[in-house]
């Protein structure tokens, strides 16, 4: 909808024989990804087709994650890992990491500086898979739409390069690979500095792994059920620069969020017994807490569960401030972008709602009618 101009754009484009796992977006372009292992971007104002691109063999894609605006990583059945330019992915193939023959269904992605991002592949049996991705200085991101794609080292399995204007990326490859559960994993995601990645699954709710090595450093099984939806606030250092203060927020099977203060030396390196995550607090959100969201100042928590309700949250009292109704089924997604909530769920529906006062705007369906 054009919020301005009241008015709605209705726009469909079919590109995909499969279904769709996977959608990113920047301000020109939306990229889609499938189990028909095609990758088809749009124009983002007319939703017309730019490029397809189709991996090899036949691969299916499982899943996509940003890297940033200029940068993807897509994971295949076949156990590749690609990196490829968001806009012009027909022309540039991209360079591709190895991580073994198994399929990844799974990915999430941190920016620890503005040249280094860390990328978290979950596979089948609990396999997990940390690349460390090396990027060019971002007041060089301008000569992205410049760039050539090369492959100056094919025999060395761990490092890859793209080349444009005499300037170089490295892909520095696989830093870590361990086996995190034998269960199924819910909740897959990395603290806010990229050093450690919480896991969660049915047979142990909090594991926090090391990136780089792949050691499981933190392991809490008896505290709450199981994570469906975790969700981290930024990190802070603390008065004397030691140590990193963040936030972790979990939504559990039995409808439990829990509220988590974790801390952790601030340099690299630094001894795990200094590690520490507390529960602070706990709210109710009966009986299945499926996802999470807040505000960008982190003064509201959003929850969407089983019960078809999205509740908002006042961080600092821990109480309801709005109870959203308006879902038929389960809350399955949540996103919030400047005062504005977009909540998914089952029947095919989204809804629109003002965060500040919990009024629905609108509702966007398949079928209006």
């Amino acid at each position: 909808r054009n919020w301005r101009r009241g008015r709605y754009y209705y726009k469909t484009s079919r590109a995909h024989d499969h279904h769709i796992t996977g959608l990113l977006s920047n301000q020109s372009t939306v990229l889609s990804v499938g189990k028909d292992g095609r990758i088809v971007t749009y124009e983002r104002a007319e939703c017309a087709v730019k490029s397809v691109r189709s991996m090899s063999h036949r691969a299916v894609i499982h899943c996509a994650v940003a890297l940033n605006q200029y940068l993807i990583a897509v994971a295949t059945s076949a156990g590749e890992v690609r990196i490829m330019p968001f806009e012009d992915i027909a022309n540039y193939g991209g360079v591709s990491v190895d991580i073994g023959d198994r399929d990844a269904y799974k990915m999430t992605s941190c920016e620890m500086t503005s040249c280094q991002v860390m990328v978290a592949v979950l596979g089948v049996y609990g396999l997990v898979t940390v690349i460390h991705v090396q990027l060019f200085p971002p007041t060089e991101r301008r000569y992205y739409s410049d760039m050539t794609w090369t492959r100056p080292h094919a025999d060395e399995a761990l490092a890859d390069e793209v080349s444009f204007n005499n300037s170089r990326v490295e892909f520095l490859g696989v830093v870590s690979q361990f086996e995190a559960s034998a269960d199924d994993i819910e909740a897959f995601l990395f603290e806010p500095t990229g050093r450690y990645l919480l896991v969660s699954s049915f047979e142990c709710p909090v594991l926090l792994f090391e990136s780089r090595t792949g050691a499981c450093v933190l392991r809490l099984g008896d505290v709450c059920d199981p994570v469906y939806a975790a969700l981290f606030s930024p990190a802070s250092l603390s008065g004397g620069g030691g140590e990193y203060n963040c936030g972790l927020y979990t939504g559990s099977n039995d409808g439990t969020i829990c509220v988590w203060q974790l801390s952790f030396p601030s340099h690299a390196g630094g001894d795990h017994d200094l590690l520490d995550l507390s529960l602070t607090g706990r709210m109710s959100h009966p009986p299945e807490v499926y996802c999470l969201a807040a505000s960008g100042d982190w003064t509201r928590l959003v929850s969407g569960g089983s019960d078809s309700d999205v509740i908002v949250w006042g961080l600092a009292t821990r109480q309801i401030l709005h109870r959203l109704k308006g879902h038929i089924g389960i809350v399955r997604h949540l996103f919030v972008q400047n005062e504005r909530l977009v909540s998914a769920g089952d029947q095919k529906r989204v809804l629109v709602w003002d965060l500040r006062s919990g009024a629905l705007h609108c509702t966007l369906h398949r079928n209006p009618s």
